[in-house]
């Protein structure tokens, strides 16, 4: 279930404290990309709205959405009918920014029988909730990117994303990567797909011999 609940991450203990992100630990090279990708700004099309169907085993498990304001971006997951009638999974959150600026994520998890909701600060470090994470890979992406990696938190706990320089696909790209974290160890493989206009439309996780996707289904 480890890769599933990845999944909710990226798609996207009740009243815990707000966490305030210190900087990541030196890292170790020639292990993972040196560079760090950090957002300045974000850069948002007030309006968009995606929505994904994530599939496992070939078996449609739920769906994510994006919705993004003129100050914040919201998502949300929600396994199937099928899936939440043995093991529901739910996924909320919400970035707000101010002048282009990150100031901080609320999010909610429901999993395992357990509904969690976490505060965290971003503004005045380089931590990143997945919405602005994903913001920075779609200004990032070209074939000339370098290498480097972003910090994320996930349920008051550090990840850490490390992309490889993006892949050419006709006029799409392909970035391919790993979470590396607490509960992403060994560290798990994913690639993001990005069309012309660097809208997300396919990501992939695999785990060992698990694999779930996203498949872009309406912008």
């Amino acid at each position: 279930m480890r890769v599933l609940g990845v999944i909710a991450i990226v798609l996207a203990g009740c009243g815990e404290p707000p966490l305030v992100m210190k900087p990541l630990p030196p890292l170790a090279p020639p292990m993972v990309p040196a560079r760090e990708l950090v957002l300045h700004q974000v850069v948002v099309v007030p309006g968009e709205h995606l929505i994904w169907e994530v599939q496992a085993r070939g078996f449609t498990i739920g769906r994510a959405e994006l919705s993004v304001g003129d100050h914040e971006i919201t998502s949300r997951f929600r396994t199937s009918a099928l899936i939440s009638a043995v093991s529901p999974v739910e996924h909320d959150l919400k970035t707000v920014f101010a002048n282009a600026i990150p100031q901080e994520m609320t999010e909610r998890i429901l999993a395992d029988g357990k509904d969690r909701q976490f505060v965290t600060h971003l503004a005045g470090s380089t931590t990143n909730s997945f919405h602005t994470a994903l913001n920075i890979i779609r200004t990032w992406a070209s074939p000339d990117a370098p290498p480097g990696f972003i910090a994320v938190v996930f349920a008051n706990k550090m990840y850490r994303l490390d992309l490889f320089q993006p892949i050419a696909q006709g006029a799409a790209l392909r970035v391919d990567g790993k979470i590396v974290g607490p509960d992403a160890d060994p560290p798990i493989a994913f690639s993001l797909w990005l069309d012309d206009t660097r809208k997300p439309v396919r990501i992939e996780i695999r785990d060992g011999d698990d694999r779930v996707t996203a498949e872009l289904i309406a912008s």
